[in-house]
């Protein structure tokens, strides 16, 4: 509690920001064994731009990592909002993390059907020869 607002009985309270950079998909994934990833290459296939752009903005984020913090009066609407913020944001970032965790699942069942692919065909080439 930092002071009184005004007239008003009630006391100025400083609530917390929220984590700014906790629901970008390479937090919620881990890269396993130096694997290729889609967000690993640019969208033009640099292979290196994008991720040296992204490795910039985690070290500019590191200076700021959490949203501007909220002031407000300590009343039960004022702890209601923020603790229903907070409710939502937790459920979000589970529901973000659980579909970067789908969206790399299917992603390396993909990848495996392909490289089988790649040796069946080879095979294939190979019996012609």
């Amino acid at each position: 509690a930092e002071g009184r607002c005004g007239a008003f009985p009630h006391v100025v309270h400083t609530w917390p920001g929220l984590p700014l950079h906790e629901l970008t998909a390479t937090s919620s994934s881990s890269v396993e064994g130096g694997r290729d990833r889609p967000a690993d290459h640019g969208a033009d296939g640099d292979g290196g731009a994008a991720g040296a752009e992204n490795g910039a903005a985690e070290a500019e984020g590191d200076k700021k990592s959490v949203s501007a913090e909220l002031k407000g009066l300590f009343t039960r609407p004022h702890r209601s909002m923020v603790a229903a913020r907070d409710r939502v944001y937790a459920s979000h970032r589970v529901f973000c993390q659980a579909r970067v965790q789908q969206i790399n699942a299917t992603y390396e069942a993909t990848l495996a059907t392909e490289r089988q692919w790649s040796v069946n065909w080879a095979k294939q080439v190979a019996m012609l020869s």
